[in-house]
């Protein structure tokens, strides 16, 4: 049981949010590779995007389910997946 901290730059929508999200280079989401085939051939398709800003504006939207839940911070008692 760990605490990530998190930030939006739309904090007028976080009683929306659906999920959460971490970038597939965060020291965790390695972790969870060292046991999940999955998510490594993920990681990889990843590595494989570019990193300029107009790159991933027209880059496909990708997401892989991790095992983990992240706390509404401001709903208390809904949970959040993680990707």
């Amino acid at each position: 049981r760990g605490k990530l901290e998190i930030f939006t730059t739309r904090p007028d929508t976080l009683y929306g949010a659906s999920f959460a999200a971490l970038s597939a280079e965060h020291p965790l989401v390695a972790a969870l590779a060292d046991k999940d085939p999955g998510l490594q051939r993920f990681i990889a398709e990843c590595r494989k995007t570019g990193t300029a800003a107009a790159e991933i504006e027209t880059a496909e939207k990708m997401g892989y389910k991790l095992p983990l839940l992240a706390k509404h911070p401001l709903m208390p008692g809904k949970t959040l997946p993680v990707y």
